[in-house]
């Protein structure tokens, strides 16, 4: 999943789509879209503007803690480490992290 923290505007409640993470034999690295479709503006509703800005509060804090260990990729959803989710590694954070949150139980939640 390659959404970052510049993707989102908060204020706005808004989200722009502009890459994907790719994971292949080379390891995992960013891409664009290949149509024009895919790069997109998402309007976001209040709950989940909420429920970002309390996720981006405690990562901040985790930054803090695990400053030698942080790697800085502005990465919203990562592992521990900091680093891109990879081979399904997302599925049970993100589970996680929306039956805490504001948002509903669906495998298409972001």
């Amino acid at each position: 999943m390659g959404l970052k923290w510049a993707d989102l505007d908060l204020k706005k409640g808004t989200l722009s789509v502009r890459r994907s993470l790719r994971v292949d034999k080379d390891g995992a690295h960013y891409t664009e879209g290949k149509r024009d479709r895919s790069r997109r503006r998402i309007e976001l509703g209040a709950g989940t503007v909420a429920a970002l800005r309390a996720h981006r509060k405690r990562q901040l804090e985790e930054r803090v803690r695990y400053a030698d260990l942080w790697e800085d990729n502005d990465l919203v959803f990562c592992q521990r480490t900091v680093v891109p989710f990879v081979d399904g590694t997302l599925s049970e954070s993100s589970t996680n992290f929306s039956s805490t949150r504001a948002f509903p139980k669906s495998p298409s939640t972001v």
